[in-house]
């Protein structure tokens, strides 16, 4: 009885520290592009179909790939070597 209990406390420990771990490694990437891009949907929306910017859209075979656009997707529509705009 006592053994069930020692392994239903690893298990729970185990997935909060890899929740932990996860959001840690996923937050910080993420705080720092938010803090060097700004990005408005309602901008683009107007001036770029979805797919011109997130080409990897219809590639995709995953829900959990990657599908926000990379540099040169907005290199196609901005100066992306411009560092003050």
């Amino acid at each position: 009885m006592k053994i069930k209990h020692i392994y239903l406390v690893l298990g729970i420990i185990s997935v909060f520290y890899l929740g932990f771990v996860n959001s840690n490694t996923q937050g910080d990437s993420k705080t720092n592009n938010k803090s060097l891009i700004k990005f408005s949907h309602k901008v683009h929306t107007d001036a770029a179909e979805c797919a011109e910017c997130h080409t990897k859209v219809t590639e995709s075979i995953e829900l959990g790939s990657s599908l926000l656009p990379v540099m040169d997707d907005c290199a196609a529509c901005h100066d992306v070597e411009d560092e003050e705009n």
